[in-house]
């Protein structure tokens, strides 16, 4: 399994600015978290994360990125908690992965309001990426099969 961290190191990093800008009392404010996370990914940055987490850019696009930035406060809440700091290197890994897709498969439904329907979407997606990052092979015969029960039950 690839790191999260080894794949997105400037990813990583902010997260971990962010997280002890928290610590230290610097940043308490909403507005302020939410203007550093949308000058963080630029073009270039979104790309990179595109990369090894694929349907991110257009997650990230969401509800004009407010699922980018509420992504991002996971991430920033996961490397916070006690039992993060303490977990193996594997167990932290999953995490991060975790987060980082748990969003991916949010849409705008066509009739607007919420999309009650997105972590199936997300588990599907992810169950596709995390291959590619290393994770045990799925059969996507399988993969296809659930998502098709998962469609019809939306």
């Amino acid at each position: 399994m690839k790191a999260p961290r080894k794949c997105l190191p400037e990813l990583f990093d902010f997260i971990d600015s962010l997280a002890n800008q928290i610590d230290i009392g610097a940043l308490k404010n909403w507005d302020k978290f939410s203007s550093q996370v949308r000058g963080f990914f630029t073009l270039a940055q979104m790309r990179k994360v595109e990369k090894s987490v694929a349907g991110w850019a257009r997650m990230a696009s969401y509800a004009d990125g407010t699922t980018l930035i509420h992504v991002t406060s996971a991430l920033v809440g996961l490397v916070q908690l006690p039992e993060y700091k303490s977990a193996s290197p594997v167990e932290q890994q999953i995490m991060e992965w975790i987060i980082l897709f748990h969003d991916i498969g949010k849409q705008i439904p066509p009739n607007g309001g919420r999309d009650a329907a997105h972590a199936f979407r997300s588990a599907i997606l992810t169950a596709r990426g995390l291959q590619s990052n290393g994770f045990v092979h799925v059969d996507e015969d399988r993969l296809v099969e659930w998502c098709t029960l998962t469609q019809s039950a939306i």
